[in-house]
């Protein structure tokens, strides 16, 4: 990925409560070891036994280079399945950017996870 963005309140409704409720049942919080890189960042976390709070940030994800096979497998899959159960893609209008960011910070080793310091970006306030 290259930079981080702000997700919109109006179309994150309820995510973050189901996000918490995914990673509760899934044993994923506290973490057995240290927090994602990506975690850290998100969420402004240093340690497991920090309260979990989210101010909306994300992974813009206009631009990223991606394995698919990682994707595929179940882990990440588990999480799409648990968002596309709770039909608020359709009714919240929850975007592909909230549901990978979150995906891959909670799934996804930090050995795995490349920010692309380098690429020049440029993103306008409001997508329409």
């Amino acid at each position: 990925y290259t930079h981080w963005g702000t997700d919109s309140r109006a179309a994150s409704q309820g995510f973050w409560e189901y996000m918490q409720l995914y990673v509760a049942e899934h044993g994923l919080w506290p973490p057995t070891g240290t927090p994602s890189r990506v975690l850290v960042e998100m969420l402004n976390v240093s340690s497991a036994s920090e309260a979990l709070t989210w101010d909306g940030q994300v992974i813009m994800n206009d631009c990223e280079i991606l394995r698919t096979d990682w994707f595929a497998a179940a882990p990440y899959q588990q999480w799409v399945q648990f968002v596309e159960d709770s039909k608020n893609m359709w009714t919240h209008r929850w975007g592909d950017h909230i549901v990978r960011t979150f995906g891959v910070a909670i799934h996804l080793e930090d050995t795995r996870v490349e920010q692309m310091h380098l690429l020049p970006y440029a993103h306008q306030d409001v997508c329409l």
